[in-house]
């Protein structure tokens, strides 16, 4: 079962209504109930025509939708499914790795390519982990807390870095401090340049791109776990997908053997990266939760990069952190070939599936919700957390403006107020505005 983190009222408790003929079935009203607190939990609207006025609403007014329908059908199969699983569970031997230590889909990592690109990138990686290992863990904490863990040049809280290990930072700072050469390698290397600098270019400008929902789209059907912010973007998604599908899936083949060759030559098997999310109610700090995603969605080397998202200076939002095997990661400031101001200053790394992925919540502005003890707290797709680069930056470009514009409108004020006084002044500005007109 899991809980939502948007809306808390309750609504009068409504039984679905029977497919076809006859009355629900004693298991689906147990579904019901688990699942969706018998038609009470708040869901994302399915309906596009109320969805601007009614963002969330109850599960069993979502049930008059056949989009929801079918989604709540599929749920209710795999829910059969694992409630046999659990009437015969494994055996230890069985069962000896957590789900999340190997990730649901599969690499396209080519085995050949990364023999190949492994020779390319060895000398620079050994001469890397070489440096890095000189540090002594304070070094290595003092140089994480300068590099990621500062915000508008203030160091951010210690507690934001108390669940990150020595070891995690020190991989973080070797990962960074050979990224730039590895992306020239990249450039030089990968099978299609020009393929490669358009989805990079096209991701860094925005997560909705075409290219960006295309790579989104093949992701899902690798078989990760996946969400779209409406069925319209599913539907573009999947139409301009069938065009490209050839041609990204040899990037995504080429990019995931580049990005083992060097994690294999770095010896680094997980990353830990953050994300700044915006949510009404955000869970407790400590509390675990995860997050509804495109396929592939954006995230951060930087603590405090993803402080700044997370809306921190304003009291919003919430920051989460979570270790991605490196078989999840796409693209990255060790592969952005694409050209854009903001590639190095953010160091994203943009990763497959997250939504499948256990996050611990590092900040959280508010007490919100807690999690229990199977199931973390669910929050909602956005395109606010979706776009949370994107956004941010399009926030940032309208206030300088804004602010530019009442500078020049301050300075006009008052050049008009001293010609209003003085009559040099006037006569002045009147020749030169003549001169202007005559121009």
């Amino acid at each position: 079962m899991r809980r939502y983190a948007d809306g808390s009222d309750t609504e009068v408790e409504e039984k679905p209504k029977a497919q076809g003929k006859g009355k629900p079935s004693a298991q689906f009203l147990k579904f019901w109930e688990e699942v969706y607190d018998k038609g009470k939990k708040k869901v994302s609207n399915p309906n596009q025509a109320t969805k601007k006025t009614h963002p969330n609403v109850s599960a069993s007014t979502a049930m008059k939708t056949p989009a929801f329908q079918a989604k709540v059908k599929k749920e209710f199969k795999a829910w059969l499914q694992q409630d046999d699983k659990d009437k015969n569970p494994k055996s230890k031997s069985e069962d000896k790795e957590p789900a999340q230590d190997k990730p649901k889909g599969r690499s396209l990592a080519n085995p050949k390519r990364v023999a190949e690109f492994r020779k390319l990138v060895s000398d620079e990686c050994k001469k890397a982990r070489a440096e890095i290992d000189k540090l002594s863990d304070k070094e290595v904490e003092d140089g994480f807390k300068a590099k990621f863990g500062r915000m508008q040049g203030e160091d951010l809280p210690s507690r934001f870095m108390s669940k990150m290990s020595t070891s995690e930072k020190r991989d973080l700072l070797l990962f960074d401090s050979v990224s730039k050469k590895m992306t020239n390698i990249w450039i030089d290397s990968c099978r299609d340049p020009s393929t490669a600098s358009r989805v990079a270019s096209s991701w860094l400008n925005s997560s909705a791109s075409t290219d960006g929902l295309n790579l989104s789209h093949l992701i899902k059907k690798m078989g990760y776990e996946a969400s779209y912010i409406s069925q319209g973007e599913e539907k573009n998604a999947e139409y301009f997908t069938a065009d490209r599908e050839k041609e990204l899936m040899s990037f995504m083949e080429d990019i995931q053997s580049f990005n083992q060759a060097v994690f294999d030559e770095l010896g680094i098997k997980e990353l830990t990266v953050f994300r700044g999310v915006r949510a009404t109610s955000p869970p407790k700090e400590g509390e675990k939760t995860r997050l509804q995603t495109r396929g592939l969605s954006s995230w951060t080397a930087s603590l405090g990069i993803s402080a700044e998202f997370a809306g921190i200076s304003l009291r919003e939002g919430m920051i989460v952190q979570a270790k991605i095997p490196v078989e999840r990661m796409l693209m990255s400031i060790a592969t952005f070939s694409g050209t854009n101001e903001y590639a190095d200053y953010e160091y994203e790394v943009s990763v497959m599936g997250a939504q499948e992925l256990d996050l611990d919540v590092t900040y959280s502005s508010s007490g919100g919700k807690q999690a229990s003890k199977k199931n973390p707290v669910m929050i909602p797709i956005t395109e606010d957390n979706e776009d949370w680069l994107r956004k941010n930056r399009k926030d940032k470009t309208k206030t300088d403006k804004s602010k530019k514009n009442k500078k020049k409108a301050s300075l006009s004020c008052l050049v008009l107020k001293v010609a209003q006084s003085n009559s040099h002044v006037r006569r002045l500005l009147i020749s030169e505005l003549g001169k202007t007109l005559r121009n």
